[in-house]
């Protein structure tokens, strides 16, 4: 079964069409990578997928399960998402913050177990932020409230993650560590990730899959190597990419 299986959606706001149908089939262990200009809908997409906004045609399952017909502390234990911004505005210690991840998993009877904190504070550690455990959220950097919001989703431990523009706030650096471990960890055996890049250097990098979105707001799907091509990128962006490789790994930039 398909962790994603999408059949002839429309994706859109209030009305108005961004994509029109189109199929989308996410399989277990495969990282998917969004591309397209600015305004396109990808933020959209994510959101429509995570049941957060409500398609405008088509269907969608995320592990068989079609949002909007389970409760939504039922869908978050198949589909969690990291969005494009994380502010937190309350002074909520962060230890406190990233253990709420595990609400999903959690009984209607049962309270945050001694097991639920140590996958706090393991998720934590595994962003190599557990010096911003006892930290109050509110008073975050933007790349500090970046590490927090991916710990809380790997202490959510969802099938798919949904990320929207994870590299936000980040330096180059620690963009590629922390993308790299979040692939590690959402490409594992009954898991898949899809992020938002706004890099498409960084998606041929960490990606198996592209999903590209043209102009016209027409939808392909493929394996990076099929779909990551000097004319298709162009035509993404509206301007000539070309593709270049460096010991080994692919780079791709504008004319």
């Amino acid at each position: 079964m398909n962790l994603l299986d999408c059949t002839g959606i429309e994706v859109g706001i209030n009305g108005r069409l961004f994509l029109p149908a189109f199929d989308w089939k996410i399989e277990s262990g495969s990282c998917w990578g969004i591309l397209g200009a600015n305004g396109c809908g990808k933020s959209t997409l994510l959101k429509s997928v995570a049941g957060l906004l409500p398609l405008l045609g088509g269907s969608l399952k995320i592990n068989g399960i079609a949002p909007g017909q389970v409760p939504t502390k039922q869908l978050a234990r198949e589909v969690g998402m990291l969005h494009q911004e994380t502010p937190f505005r309350f002074p909520v210690h962060v230890i406190d913050l990233v253990v709420a991840g595990r609400y999903p998993w959690q009984t209607w009877y049962s309270r945050l177990s001694d097991e639920d904190r140590k996958i706090a504070s393991e998720s934590l550690h595994r962003i190599g932020a557990e010096e911003l455990s006892g930290r109050l959220a509110n008073r975050l950097s933007g790349g500090e409230a970046r590490k927090v919001a991916m710990a809380i989703l790997l202490c959510q431990s969802p099938k798919l993650a949904l990320l929207d523009e994870p590299e936000n706030h980040l330096d180059p650096g620690m963009r590629y560590q922390l993308i790299g471990r979040l692939k590690e960890d959402f490409t594992r055996t009954g898991k898949a990730l899809a992020m938002v890049l706004h890099d498409p250097s960084l998606a041929l990098r960490y990606c198996s899959h592209l999903l590209l979105i043209d102009a016209d707001g027409s939808v392909s799907t493929g394996t990076a190597d099929e779909i990551a091509t000097e004319e298709k990128l162009s035509a993404v962006y509206g301007h000539g990419m070309r593709i270049t490789e460096d010991a080994g790994i692919r780079l791709i930039y504008p004319e």
